[in-house]
């Protein structure tokens, strides 16, 4: 079956809905194609298998259609019933901080099955950020956004979000690999000026 996890923006056109009426003739259409299958591993996975999961994603304007896929205690995984296209293969563990998204690849299918797919895990990083006002640098701010949001247009919806500070620190978990935007909002008469981290100031304009 396949899960909708966000409602699709693409469109051909639009649907005009009046107001206290019934509406009908709306046909939808689909194609009975060819489907193609995907078999491979996970490898190095530390934890019984049951404790991780596996999707097969397909963007659908700014969400997606997922399938979901059980591992073997080998590792070993087959996805069945896939439609062509690009698919997004999610590799997700069930753990003490919920769950979380450890290992991501893209697979292209044209018109032939994949096999001998290896999908290695990553190991999900933890974000601690200050927030302070200039000269009130021993003051650090518990009010307030912060949003750490992935580098590239199709990903910008799948950022996190703090609105409440842990010991004068907004803590992110179980953040994946990668390159970040982060901005901070939320307190009137303030705007964000820089960001410092490990002592670099990071894109000062």
């Amino acid at each position: 079956h396949r899960d909708l996890h966000s409602f699709p923006t693409r469109r051909s056109s639009d649907l005009h809905i009046e107001g206290g009426q019934e509406q009908s003739g709306i046909d939808i259409r689909i194609q009975r194609a060819p489907t193609l299958t995907v078999k491979g591993r996970v490898a190095g996975i530390a934890s019984p298998a049951s404790h991780y999961e596996l999707s097969a994603d397909v963007p659908v304007g700014f969400g997606w259609t997922s399938e979901s896929g059980k591992i073997q205690p080998s590792g070993d995984f087959t996805f069945e019933g896939l439609a062509p296209g690009k698919h997004i293969f999610r590799l997700l563990e069930h753990g003490p901080n919920g769950t979380q998204i450890i290992a991501e690849t893209e697979i292209t299918l044209a018109d032939q099955d994949v096999t001998g797919v290896v999908i290695t895990p990553f190991k999900p990083a933890e974000v601690r950020i200050r927030v302070v006002r200039e000269g009130e640098e021993d003051k650090p701010l518990t009010s307030g956004a912060v949003f750490l949001i992935p580098e590239g247009k199709e990903n910008r919806f799948n950022g996190a979000s703090q609105f409440e500070a842990q010991s004068s620190m907004y803590v992110f978990h179980g953040v994946r690999p990668g390159k970040y935007e982060v901005q901070f909002n939320h307190v009137p008469g303030c705007y964000l000026k820089s960001v410092e981290a490990a002592g670099r100031m990071l894109d000062p304009e």
